[in-house]
């Protein structure tokens, strides 16, 4: 069946044509047999739910794009939406046709199209004089485009997702919609129902929280205060302002209310003590300020560093002040220079990454004696802005050395074979060009200063060769005196080739957690070990000598501190 539009015939002439030529049926019986099926078409089921009895269907017609309902009003009376008299007195024999929104059927539009009436107020004293019928539970209001149906729709997939996402939800789904209409949608839905909270379930309000906030973050001109119904959880309204005026009048809505939930501000205080409510401090607050007493008591009582020894090594629990973080670090008992050296050596660091975690280990070093930026700076003799920077990036330089040592420890030429290196025929450096400047580029090198800078150095102390002589000298010297190089000599003078590796070092580890992420983890374990001793309880209340003995248990050690 091939679909016409303009204004040919319609779905429902269409289909009682075709019954009376193929199948032959009487005219009554054709007609009838169309309004039945003109809600099935091409496939789609049309429903039509909350369809008032005042309403009777005359013809279903789609286009290509959306399908249009066409209702007719068969009433004889309707209610004034001014005063709710009921009137039967019509104003005109010529009804208004509108047209309505419903949601879509498979990515097609449902629109109605209603021919309302028109009736005149027959109360003398309403201010109505004439009025358009309602169709309470198909649109909310008499002046609306939705059905009541299609409103819960775009209210419920843009508070899901958000209304530019509601726009392309409900557009694939054959709606037309704007997100400028869906945001006026949410906003007259909200505001009717906090009208509905402040005057038509403003007495059942007992027990109501308020607090302050900002529409815009961090812009005080749009402070606003909230107001909770505690006992259901519902939003009662926002009022613009948080002055402790306005929030008597916003408190001054609730006759029977008892009890006043808020912050520690004064103004709603001041409110709710001038309406004669009780006043408390909302549970939020009193929570917050007890941890905060409790973190200030612990930094106040509790040493600056706690060591705990293992083995022969101790782990140290430091707290720095200056940015509220404890360093939890696993270092040897004593770390000596030779033993510094060697880490360096053995992860093949270069001269300038020497430097850097030298300055790293200084650092740990003194933060864990509870020093500042400032005084650090002081102390090493570089800028402070470093000391931040190296104790930031402290624990991926220490674990970055570790990882080249394993790796060290794991293939022994493995990472020479990494670094720069020059040809097997290559003279020693003792008989370089570049060696009688060797003072000048190992003291520089140990600075970090790179080739470039050294050439540049040399030269005016009368150097002629070029920068890649002084490039490869630094390699031969680096390569000479490598640890790699101590190896094969030990191996080629003992004719040892599996020996002469030296030990691993102990491990150096550092972890930082926040003061905040420690006290939270202090709690957990308090009520982990609450529910213990409750569980313990309630199963060996009958038995006192073994609830004692899992006491004895459950009794940390010691740590040692100073």
């Amino acid at each position: 069946m091939c679909m016409r539009s303009g204004d040919q015939d319609s779905l429902q002439e269409i289909i009682r044509d075709t019954a009376i030529e193929i199948l032959g049926l009487p005219f009554e019986v054709a007609s009838s047999f169309a309004n039945i099926a003109t809600t099935r078409v091409t496939g789609f089921y049309l429903r039509f739910d909350n369809i008032p009895d005042s309403l009777t269907l005359k013809n279903v017609v789609f286009d290509g794009n959306r399908f249009v309902a066409e209702w007719e009003s068969i009433s004889s009376h309707a209610d004034c939406p001014k005063c709710g008299k009921t009137s039967e007195k019509a104003h005109s024999r010529h009804p208004k046709n509108e047209m309505v929104q419903d949601i879509g059927i498979n990515g097609k539009g449902l629109w109605h199209r209603i021919s309302r009436k028109a009736y005149i107020c027959t109360n003398e004293h309403c201010i109505q004089k004439r009025f358009l019928e309602g169709f309470p539970g198909l649109i909310e209001k008499r002046r609306s485009r939705m059905t009541a149906e299609f409103v819960n729709r775009v209210i419920d997939t843009a508070v899901n997702t958000s209304s530019r996402a509601a726009e392309k939800i409900l557009k694939a789904q054959g709606a037309e919609i704007s997100r400028d209409t869906i945001i006026r949608v949410i906003l007259r839905r909200g505001a009717k129902q906090i009208e509905e909270n402040f005057y038509g379930n403003a007495s059942e309000v007992v027990n109501a929280g308020i607090d302050d906030i900002n529409l815009r973050k961090g812009d005080s001109s749009t402070s606003c205060m909230v107001i909770v119904n505690l006992d259901t959880g519902k939003l009662l309204g926002i009022a613009r302002g948080t002055t402790g005026e306005t929030a008597e009048q916003a408190l001054a809505m609730f006759p029977n209310l008892s009890i006043v939930s808020r912050d520690r501000g004064t103004a709603m205080a001041s409110a709710a003590n001038a309406l004669g409510k009780t006043s408390v401090a909302d549970r939020f607050h009193i929570t917050s300020n007890m941890h905060d007493a409790i973190k200030k008591t612990l930094r106040e009582h509790l040493p600056a560093s706690i060591y705990i020894p293992i083995g022969e090594s101790w782990v140290c629990i430091s707290a720095d002040n200056g940015n509220d973080e404890l360093f939890v670090v696993g270092i040897p008992a004593s770390l000596t220079e030779a033993d510094i050296k060697q880490r360096a050596r053995m992860a093949h660091l270069s001269a300038k990454a020497e430097i850097k975690y030298r300055n790293t280990l200084r650092v740990l070093e003194l933060t864990l004696q509870g020093k500042h930026a400032d005084e650090i700076s002081g102390i090493i003799g570089i800028p402070v802005e470093n000391v931040r920077k190296l104790r930031s990036e402290m624990r991926e330089t220490i674990s970055s050395v570790e990882k080249k040592i394993d790796e060290f420890i794991a293939e022994p030429n493995g990472s020479a074979k990494k670094q720069k290196s020059v040809t097997t025929s290559a003279r020693h450096s003792s008989k370089s060009i570049v060696e009688p400047y060797r003072d000048t580029v190992v003291a520089m090198r140990k600075e970090g200063k790179s080739h470039w800078t050294i050439h540049n150095e040399i030269c005016k102390l009368g150097f002629e060769g070029s920068h890649s002589s002084v490039d490869n000298y630094i390699i031969k010297l680096e390569r000479e005196n490598s640890i790699d190089a101590e190896i094969m000599e030990e191996r080629s003078v003992t004719n040892d080739w599996f020996g002469a590796i030296p030990d691993r070092p102990e491990r150096i580890s550092v972890r930082i957690y926040t003061a905040s992420t420690v006290y939270k983890r202090v709690l957990a374990k308090i009520r982990e070990s609450r529910r213990t001793r409750v569980d313990e309880g309630d199963d060996s209340s009958s038995n006192q000598p073994n609830r004692e003995q899992s006491k004895k248990k459950t009794v940390p050690s010691r740590l040692a501190t100073g």
